[in-house]
């Protein structure tokens, strides 16, 4: 235990030292720093308001004294360096709260949470925060925040730190003016954030590691516009301990939420995917970093209506890029100029996976680069569930099948053009399901009706 204490505080140290942010340059880390410093120049000691450091002591309502007080004088909250320890705080008020650097929060014993404020505005700077490894009671409260803010009117996180979270490290509930930025969320037991039912959340530069179910969760209740901005994260080790078919184990998870853009993000070692979206609509996939990932790289799947999936470099998944499910209305996307590297099914899925990159329905696959995949490099199409799939302009190397189409009676068109194929078995082959039907279709001389061919290079041997 001293062993795990000792680096834990080495963690914590670290994550606010003078570099505030993992992908901070220096001269950003020592303006953030100054910044931190004028705030607590411009707040209200805590031990001025009844709160002092004890790691034993429960002063849970003597804080929760103090942020109405700090609130009602119009200032920021300066916690004191050492533990303090609260839980199950709730507040309706402003809350302000500045943390020193060995300051910290500890969750108190059989607390369900934190932090909870509704209905008001928080800022929270340089905070940093231990729950403990604390699991509710009751099952159904796993997916509790940590912190936890509800139907705020302005949200910002800055150069916090979130540890041992026994749910959520942060849930955000209909919260409009959210910023989430520089903060270090690691080992909580569900996912790192949960923004539900927010507006325009602005969630950046944040370091976020070893959390059981998810990394970044962008969520909506019913299907509609949300417009979140995740970006600049590293995110890595995201576990799947709740098992499910995808809706765990992703580094950052889209659902039903609209107009969502995730960018230039690092994503590695997830149980699933790097970026899952299910039926978001204007959904941007964009230049993120993915490796090592359980299944699909990045899914964009079920009800989703126009998605954008460009220059994103996958390398070591057990598949690449699908955009799939036309049977429940998935449809309109561009892949286009993503890499993606060594892709293989993962042992006891051996039939499903493999593939490069796979589309569905009104969709271009353009200008990619796959190479080394397991099964084959595109997939247009699965059964009848083919409609105008274009795949022109990429280049495949080494893998079994360059391209597999389908061509059950049903499926609409797909058009291949313009692709070079290195080191392939077979460039385009037609398939029923899982079932090759056809040989090589080109240069054959009879083609499936729904394919058209033109212009692709094989290289040979």
């Amino acid at each position: 235990m001293a062993r795990d204490e000792t680096n834990r505080r080495t963690f914590l140290g670290a994550m606010l030292g003078v570099a505030a942010s993992p992908l901070m340059g220096i001269g950003e880390a020592q303006g953030a720093r100054r910044k931190k410093d004028n705030a607590c120049a411009r707040a209200v000691p805590a031990h001025e308001l009844g709160l002092r450091p004890d790691p034993v002591l429960d002063q849970s309502a003597a804080f929760a004294r103090a942020l109405r007080r700090a609130a009602t004088l119009g200032m920021p909250l300066r916690l004191p360096g050492g533990d303090v320890v609260v839980g199950d705080v709730e507040l309706n008020a402003p809350v302000r709260i500045v943390g020193e650097d060995d300051a910290r929060l500890v969750c108190a014993p059989g607390a369900r949470r934190l932090l909870r404020v509704r209905g008001a505005e928080a800022r929270l700077e340089g905070v940093r925060v231990n729950g403990a490894r604390q699991r509710p009671t009751d099952p159904r409260e796993d997916a509790l925040g940590l912190l936890s803010f509800e139907d705020m009117r302005a949200v910002r996180l800055r150069d916090c730190v979130i540890v041992g979270a026994g749910g959520n490290g942060l849930t955000l509930e209909r919260c409009a003016g959210v910023r989430v930025e520089g903060a270090a969320i690691r080992q909580a037991a569900e996912a790192a954030i949960f923004a539900l039912d927010c507006r325009d959340a602005q969630i950046v530069r944040n370091d976020i590691a070893e959390c059981g179910n998810g990394g970044i969760l962008v969520w909506q209740s019913e299907k509609r516009h949300d417009g979140a901005l995740v970006a600049l994260n590293h995110i890595r080790d995201i576990r799947a301990d709740a098992g499910g078919s995808g809706q765990n184990g992703n580094g950052v998870n889209v659902f039903r939420a609209g107009g969502v853009r995730v960018v230039d993000n690092d994503i590695a070692g997830c149980a699933f995917s790097a970026v899952r979206n299910n039926s978001g609509d204007e959904v941007v996939i964009a230049r993120n970093l993915c490796r090592r990932l359980g299944e699909v790289a990045i899914f964009v799947e079920f009800a989703f209506f126009k998605a954008l999936v460009a220059s994103n470099l996958i390398e070591g998944a057990a598949a690449g890029i699908s955009v799939t499910n036309m049977r429940e209305g998935g449809r309109l996307a561009t892949v286009t100029g993503n890499i993606v590297r060594d892709v293989a099914p993962v042992r006891g899925n051996e039939g499903e996976e493999g593939f490069g990159i796979a589309a569905e329905a009104d969709t271009t696959i353009t200008g990619n680069v796959v190479e080394r995949a397991a099964r084959y490099a595109l997939a247009l199409g699965w059964g009848p569930y083919l409609r105008n799939v274009t795949a022109s302009g990429n280049v495949v190397r080494e893998a079994p099948v360059g391209v597999a189409v389908s061509v059950v009676k049903g499926a609409g068109s797909a058009v291949i053009t313009g692709n070079t194929f290195e080191h392939v078995r077979r460039a385009v082959v037609g398939y029923e399901h899982t079932r090759r039907v056809t040989g090589d279709l080109v240069g054959a001389r009879k083609r499936p009706r729904n394919v058209m061919l033109s212009g692709n290079v094989v290289k040979r041997g």
